[in-house]
């Protein structure tokens, strides 16, 4: 916290507390704070072969130690169910410096899409999904996009530049993270020239949680959004 100003992270939530499962399905934001391991199922041959894709959509009920004891089919075609289901019931959750307890319901969606691309997991419509495509560009990466910062295992916040007029700014920078959760890569593209290089320079200073895919760590690709306010 700084004198003048507050520097918020807008993709992250500091704690969390314990969610009964009465309570319902998690938020997404409770259920990427707790995320350990996400697993991403094969697209079946046949399904590639007739051009199919469409959406699959499971309840997943956690047990204490952020394994799946049981996994509900609540939409999807049959021609995703059978993988969908197998591959959520391999997801893991634990706690965390954002998460005080594991999420004990979770809803995810797989997105199974004809196409090549890079596995990504994205909030919509408020529910946790999972981009599947059918030929996978990257088998270490996810895209994590605006969740990156759920995933986060230690922070740094900018204060303001010195030099310059102090002013409300809002800089969004992509980050890609190595597999041993420390930040790699940092880009901003808008905003004040000064602004960006303190938002670029905190951004490098983020370590990351242990986020695997299928039992392997991978790299994390996404944005962390900095934002100084006057007063």
């Amino acid at each position: 916290m700084f004198k003048d100003a507050t520097a918020l992270l807008s993709a992250v939530v500091l704690s969390f507390a314990a969610v009964p499962s009465i309570a319902g399905p998690a938020s997404v934001e409770k259920a990427c704070s707790a995320l350990q391991d996400i697993a991403v199922p094969t697209y079946p041959d046949d399904a590639i072969a007739a051009g199919l894709s469409g959406d699959v959509v499971l309840v997943l009920a956690v047990a204490e130690d952020g394994s799946v004891a049981g996994v509900e089919l609540s939409s999807g075609a049959a021609a995703f169910a059978d993988p969908a289901r197998a591959a959520a019931q391999k997801w893991r959750f634990a706690k965390g410096p954002l998460a005080r307890s594991v999420p004990r319901e979770v809803v995810i969606v797989y997105r199974f899409t004809t196409a090549r691309g890079v596995v990504t997991l994205s909030n919509e419509q408020k529910r946790l999904t999972v981009i599947v495509p059918s030929e996978i560009a990257e088998s270490d990466v996810v895209e994590s996009g605006s969740l990156t910062g759920l995933l986060a295992a230690t922070r740094s916040q900018p204060g303001f530049p010195g030099g310059i007029d102090r002013r409300d700014q809002r800089i969004v920078v992509d980050v890609e993270t190595r597999t041993d959760g420390s930040v790699g890569k940092v880009r901003s593209s808008a905003g004040d020239r000064s602004y960006r290089a303190a938002a670029e320079d905190a951004a490098r200073h983020w370590t990351f949680r242990d986020i695997r895919r299928n039992g392997t760590p991978v790299r994390l690709r996404g944005q962390l959004t900095f934002v100084w306010r006057i007063g």
